[in-house]
């Protein structure tokens, strides 16, 4: 995955100040859809780590805590020698797929207008 190009395309500190609630949820949901995509496009699917993440991630969408989520993503995609040690024996078994979550977040896109109301 070529995060640093993913990450290149977030909003900085000093533009998600600015942004609406509406603007911080879409770059959120903008960031693990291009992940997720980049994932489809090589052909491989999660580990529990990053599986845990987006779990997270989405959990934080949908309670309005667009930071929380944003880091969430972040950490999904951080290279296995930056993680936590032992996270394999940490995190659930049970693993989404790349498709599974790239319509969940797909969905939280659509559920947007019902939080900017």
């Amino acid at each position: 995955m070529n995060r640093k190009a993913l990450l290149a395309n977030a909003p900085d500190d000093a533009q998600w100040a600015a942004m609406s609630k509406a603007a911080k949820q879409s770059a959120v949901v903008d960031l693990a859809i291009a992940a997720l995509s980049e994932y489809a496009a090589n052909g491989q699917e999660l580990d529990s780590w990053e599986a845990q993440h987006l779990r997270s991630a989405l959990g934080a969408i949908y309670t309005d805590y667009f930071s929380l989520s944003m880091n969430d993503v972040v950490l999904a995609m951080a290279p296995i020698e930056e993680r936590a040690p032992g996270w394999k024996d940490r995190f659930p078994k049970d693993i989404p797929t790349v498709h599974q979550f790239h319509r969940a977040f797909d969905q939280a896109r659509y559920r947007q207008g019902e939080w900017s109301r």
